[in-house]
């Protein structure tokens, strides 16, 4: 075998610019790790660390062996200064390049940090800080990503939110949309979410669990729409906007075949 490191010649920058500009949308040959997702910093999102380390050692044209396996992966994002997150079991995950499912940040992992500590997280718990708590449509302010980031660390600390799901359903009670019809019960589990109702300044102390009842099942769609309005309890406000939309698109129809 090579002394040289899979990856010699890829630079941080490099593999900072992979994740930022999701670089192996043009392509990968790897297969996904399965088990290992490295965490950007800026950011706070995962991506699979198999496919970074390949797409950036084509752009730093420093192509790794054929073959190379995870932990190889592991050794240079360490060597590089960035975080990674390592689940114990191995199997296909919507996670990284296939999406983002926090659910599965419930299953056993452990977080490895740069200087070289790491924080095990048994089944049940998980990292906050690998949470997205906002989509890539819009930048929100500094006050919106930080509400936004509490708000949904704390409505998925120490509660299951399957259960939550299998107790509510998988109708969106924003919009209305049977998930589970239109996309089978596998699918529905990962594109509805469970939202907290309380706000941000009524949420309990640190240490005490949420309370399932307090929740509500969402669409993706819609998850993102409530933390936009002033409460985040306010589904009638919600409801109130997606009637607008229905509407507006009914109104433009009606429009176009006349």
């Amino acid at each position: 075998m090579s002394d040289k490191l899979v990856f010699e010649g890829i630079s941080r920058g490099v593999f900072s610019e992979v994740m930022r500009t999701k670089a192996w949308e043009g392509g990968y040959d790897s297969k996904l790790s399965q088990t290992t997702y490295v965490i950007d910093p800026d950011t706070n999102e995962l991506w699979d660390i198999k496919i970074v380390a390949e797409v950036a050692g084509k752009i730093a044209k420093s192509p790794m062996r054929k073959g190379f396996q995870t932990h190889e992966a592991e050794d240079v994002a360490k060597n590089l200064g960035f975080p990674y997150l390592k689940f114990r079991d191995r199997k296909s995950r919507e996670l990284g390049v296939r999406g983002f499912d926090p659910e599965e940040l419930y299953d056993a992992h452990e977080v490895f940090y740069p200087d070289g500590t790491s924080r095990r997280f048994e089944n049940g718990e998980h990292a906050d800080f690998a949470i997205n708590a906002v989509g890539d449509e819009e930048t929100p302010s500094f006050k919106e990503r930080r509400v936004a980031r509490l708000h949904t660390a704390w409505e998925r600390r120490g509660v299951n939110t399957r259960k939550v799901k299998e107790i509510r359903g998988l109708t969106c009670e924003g919009c209305g949309l049977n998930a589970e019809v239109h996309f089978g019960r596998k699918i529905a589990l990962s594109c509805i979410e469970a939202h907290h109702l309380k706000p941000v300044a009524e949420m309990p102390v640190e240490g005490r669990h949420a309370d399932p009842d307090d929740f509500a099942v969402l669409c993706a769609t819609c998850h993102r729409i409530i933390h936009r309005l002033e409460s985040p309890d306010d589904l009638e406000g919600l409801r109130a906007v997606v009637k607008g939309v229905r509407d507006l698109h009914t109104l433009f129809s009606k429009n176009k075949s006349g």
